[in-house]
């Protein structure tokens, strides 16, 4: 065969590889009366297996979230009226619930509420009034040692105050303050990387003089310098 006749046999080839590509797939058959009742039959079949599983759910924990959960996900469910009623004889006795937990208005009253039922329509104010209680009744210990923290504004102080008061109401305040700080200095550390300069590495240096990425930069002078 000569030079010319495969430079034609693969022009071939190329050219039917190409068509083949280029060919709109067949478009499938519609489906059959029989094929489309099967797929709504099944699609019934699931929508009644989670009604019923759901149901399930409501009369074994009896709480507000599960009554919501299925009222939210099964509106006209051959349960629903059930389901309402239940919901509204929860509801009265969350109010009710609710309403003693203001009257005592202690720590222990409004932890109780919370531990009564799963869903409460003042979970979120009951956890807001525990942590006013807490803070209002911290030692003072614990309130001097985060003021010292925040004053210092480093991540070694509030370090210490975590490891000293793990338990504390301001325990929280100080992880958000302490992550926030670290995210500052990643940032910084991540401009002396993308500028790759003495520079860069003498400012981040300034700022952090014993910054979590110290020994890192202690690596590097070696290559910058």
């Amino acid at each position: 065969m000569t030079r010319f006749s495969v430079q034609v046999s693969m022009m071939a080839l190329t050219a039917a590889l190409l068509s083949a590509c280029a060919t709109v797939p067949e478009t499938p058959p519609p489906l059959t009366a029989e094929q489309q009742a099967e797929i709504q039959r099944q699609s019934e079949l699931m929508r009644a297996r989670r009604e019923a599983e759901d149901f399930a759910r409501v009369q074994t924990e009896n709480s507000l979230a599960a009554h919501r959960a299925y009222l939210d996900a099964h509106p006209t469910g051959p349960n629903a009226a059930s389901v309402r009623q239940g919901f509204a004889v929860l509801q009265a006795r969350d109010q009710a619930a609710w309403d003693a937990a203001r009257r005592t208005d202690s720590r222990a009253a409004y932890e109780a509420y919370l531990e009564r039922d799963s869903g409460g329509a003042f979970e979120t104010q009951a956890r807001a009034r525990i942590r006013e209680i807490r803070i209002a009744t911290a030692p003072q210990v614990e309130r001097t040692a985060i003021q010292e923290a925040q004053l210092r504004g480093t991540v070694a102080a509030y370090d210490l105050f975590l490891r000293t008061y793990p338990q504390s109401v301001f325990a929280e305040d100080a992880s958000a303050a302490r992550e926030a700080l670290v995210a500052q200095e990643r940032e910084a550390f991540n401009q002396y990387l993308r500028a790759d300069s003495v520079r860069a590495m003498e400012e981040y240096l300034a700022r952090y003089p014993n910054g979590l990425y110290l020994s890192l930069i202690h690596i590097s002078q070696g290559i910058v310098r």
